[in-house]
């Protein structure tokens, strides 16, 4: 359209205005309510203003006139529409053009005298469409690190408001809004607070030359910390009774974690847990004595917590050696001897074999090497008395010899066996080495057993039998520990009570 066109379309409309203005009025009737609106509030170009409205009273044949101004006030548009019998009426008036003048235009509505007025808002050419993206440096970050959240709008706008928002309970919730570079990008950094899954978006709102976007979402997973632990003994080899250290550490360095200790004892199955408490460089240690003999093996774990994962440490072995016959290998002078090897073996083959034999051993171990460490030290250091020793030792490695075989032939329950093989074994050491002494001093000291005494001491060896048996059908430890020591000593007593009886009978006979 050219201006010269565009000057006598407006020179028309005026004169259809004027005519408007200047005509009289055909009835008398006058316009108590006009109002007048149109469909949006603000336009662009190629976009078409319809204005509608509401009269009443409803005059007959008189119509509402219509005219749109510029923002200069210039007039831009003029038309009449006749309304409804309701009053209501509506007219598309113009299509906006990019010549046409952007700012706040008005639109005034007459009838019969009584006017109403709007505005609107005329943007020219329409927002061109713009895009936005959104990174993130990793996918897969550990808590306390870092995530650092990127892109640009296209095409570049400059120093715009670009909001990063974050999915929170199934809503978006605005995590920092920044300013973007010249050249379109943006870059924000972020340390999410604790462990879990995080969805990322950026969006603008866009400006008068391009709409807003918003980006498509980006996740990040917060994992926990991985973490390691170590697990070492103080020594491969220990002897029972010995204390072994377990050490190690959490890293990183954690403090005030509790490691959890887990032994596992020969049978591979029964397992003994014991805890700990790491100090301030995440280091733990435990001591512990193991109750056994055997291969053990230990582990150590910890079962993290919100910022750190789990970890277990492998599992080292340690041996628990049975304790070797002190007096005995210092009489012999090796562990290697012939003796001491029978009576390791016959120890650890045969008593260590079975509940009860296990069961007397741990109390009998716990009496023999409170002094024979001491003794032994003796015996070592002196020749002369290590002959002596192997001298009081025959008869014993003769009698456990004759209880090797006593079990050999009730093996087939052991048990009872080394019950048996125990009652020849005390009665026969009683007779060696106890019954001379007491030969002496009855012949000092004219003393004779009385049979009472010897019914007392046969009560008692009843009794340890008794508890010997019941021990072995609820198979329990202390009561078996207690009867079978009250049995080696009840047995010991009475066959040197007995003996001791018969020997003086039979010297006083004629």
């Amino acid at each position: 359209m050219t201006a010269a066109t565009r000057r006598i379309q407006i020179v028309i409309l005026g004169l259809l205005f004027a005519l408007v203005v200047a005509s009289p009025p055909v009835t008398t009737f006058a316009a108590t309510a006009l109002t007048v609106s149109t469909d949006r509030s603000s336009y662009y170009s190629g976009q078409l203003l319809t204005v509608s409205g509401t009269v009443l009273p409803v005059a007959p044949r008189q119509d509402v006139a219509i005219t749109v101004f510029g923002p200069a006030s210039d007039l831009r548009s003029v038309t009449q529409v006749t309304p409804s019998a309701i009053g209501a009426y509506s007219a598309d008036l113009m299509t906006f053009g990019v010549n046409d003048p952007t700012g706040i235009w008005s639109v005034k509505a007459t009838y019969q005298g009584t006017q109403a007025v709007i505005t609107l808002t005329y943007l020219g050419q329409p927002p061109k469409p713009s895009t936005i993206s959104c990174l993130v440096s990793s996918s897969n970050i550990t808590i306390g690190d870092r995530v650092v959240i990127s892109g640009s709008i296209a095409p570049a706008r400059s120093s715009v408001n670009v909001n990063i928002s974050y999915s929170a309970h199934g809503s978006w919730i605005v995590l920092a809004t920044l300013s973007s570079a010249s050249d379109g990008t943006y870059s924000y950094s972020t340390k999410p607070a604790s462990v879990g899954s995080y969805q990322f978006r950026a969006s603008w709102l866009g400006d008068s030359s391009y709409l807003g976007a918003t980006s498509s979402i980006v996740s990040v997973s917060v994992n926990k910390i991985a973490t390691t632990i170590s697990c070492k003994t103080s020594s491969t080899d220990i002897t029972q009774g010995d204390t072994i250290t377990v050490s190690g550490s959490i890293s990183p360095a954690l403090s005030g974690k509790t490691v959890n200790l887990t032994y596992t004892k020969p049978d591979g199955k029964t397992t003994v847990i014991r805890t700990a408490t790491t100090g301030s460089d995440g280091s733990y240690s435990d001591s512990y004595v193991p109750d056994v003999t055997g291969s053990w093996s230990v582990t150590a774990s910890w079962n993290g917590d919100s910022d750190h994962q789990a970890a277990s440490s492998q599992s080292p072995s340690f041996n628990v050696k049975q304790k070797g016959c002190i007096v005995a290998t210092a009489t012999y002078g090796s562990e290697l001897s012939p003796e001491v090897q029978f009576l390791r073996g016959f120890r650890d083959n045969t008593v260590l074999s079975t509940f009860s034999g296990t069961s007397f051993m741990t109390v009998f171990n716990g009496f023999y090497y409170s002094f024979s460490p001491s003794v032994a030290s003796v015996i070592s250091a002196n020749e002369a008395l290590r002959d002596v020793m192997k001298v009081l030792l025959y008869p014993l490695i003769a009698i456990l010899h004759l209880s090797s075989v006593t079990f050999s032939l009730l093996s087939f329950s052991p048990e009872l066996a080394v019950v048996t093989a125990g009652l020849v074994a005390s009665s026969l050491i009683a007779i060696a080495y106890a019954l001379p002494w007491v030969l002496v001093f009855s012949f000092i000291r004219k003393f004779k057993p009385s049979a009472q005494t010897i019914r007392l001491a046969s009560l008692v060896w009843a009794s340890s039998v008794m508890g010997i048996a019941l021990a072995e059908v609820v198979t329990y430890s202390p009561l078996m520990m207690a009867s079978t020591a009250a049995f080696v000593l009840a047995t010991m007593c009475l066959a040197t009570l007995v003996a001791t009886r018969a020997a003086l009978r039979s010297r006083n006979k004629p």
